[in-house]
């Protein structure tokens, strides 16, 4: 076999099982594991300024900040100064979303994605561009599931550990395969990374990684039918939880 899961099959393997014990899985058909949590839109006075797309809602708005972006952000709560690569960042979106959360905090940001939007950071094409080896955060939102697992590892994750500061982190999310109905959302999907695997692959490359399965509840469709949506998933054996986010701390030289 080739490619990064190829040759590293066997230890891939042993930090699957590692972390199947983290989580207190025995198999792999255990959906219930690891930790759950729900996510709500964010809510904040209409009379703050920021470019986080919202809607109005009398005196409030309302904006849909992902799971990944909130996660994040109380990751860095007691950093003043913080430098972010944002791989995947379309026109910052995240960016817009930190300084909505804490206006005094100092964002050096820069992002990685083949298309070239009109804002006012740097924007490369692949990570070999950034300059820099001292990031508090690299965000990979919804983007590993974009390529095949090998490719992910061998451009994406390898570069990792030398460009974060030693108690810097990762946080990547995908979408989860063990609730079936996310697979069809995107034609350009190529890949999908059950937690295990993908746990075991950032592993690899950090000495600690956590892992959250995450629902979003964007209606009050959503929030009302939670309860029987969770009674069938669990009777189907399919995750009632669309989301993956994992945290990895501790870079591996």
């Amino acid at each position: 076999m080739t490619g990064f899961t190829g040759k590293n099959y066997a230890q891939l393997l042993a930090y699957r099982n590692e972390g199947l014990r983290k989580f207190g899985a025995f198999l792999v058909d255990q959906i219930e594991r690891p930790p759950t949590r729900c996510f709500l839109p964010s809510v904040w006075p209409a009379s703050r300024e920021t470019k986080f797309p919202s809607l109005r809602a009398g005196p409030l708005r309302i904006g849909a900040a992902g799971p990944s972006m909130i996660v994040a952000d109380e990751l860095l709560a007691r950093r003043t100064s913080v430098k972010i690569l944002d791989v995947g960042c379309a026109s910052g979106s995240f960016r817009d979303y930190l300084e909505l959360r804490d206006p005094a905090r100092r964002i050096d940001y820069a992002g990685v994605d083949v298309a070239h939007f009109g804002v006012n950071f740097p924007i490369y094409e692949t990570l070999d561009e950034v300059p820099g080896n001292d990031f508090d955060l690299i965000f990979l939102s919804e983007v590993a599931e974009h390529m095949p697992a090998d490719r992910f590892a061998q451009e994406y994750l390898q570069r990792l550990p030398r460009m974060l500061k030693r108690d810097g982190f990762a946080v990547v999310s995908v979408p989860n395969p063990l609730a079936p109905a996310v697979l069809h959302r995107d034609v350009t999907h190529v890949q999908h990374y059950p937690w295990y695997d993908l746990y075991a692959m950032l592993r690899f490359y950090f000495e600690d990684v956590d892992v959250l399965r995450t629902h979003f509840i964007t209606s009050p469709r959503r929030l009302f039918a939670l309860p029987l949506r969770r009674v069938l998933s669990y009777m189907i054996e399919v995750d009632w939880c669309e989301g993956l986010v994992m945290t990895a701390r501790r870079p591996i030289a």
